[in-house]
């Protein structure tokens, strides 16, 4: 987990956040 905490909010949790498309 090596990086900044924007790219981990937009990588983790875009089940409902930005792709609603997710499983």
């Amino acid at each position: 987990m090596v990086g900044p905490p924007r790219f981990e909010l937009e990588s983790i949790p875009p089940q409902g956040t930005r792709m609603p498309s997710y499983p």
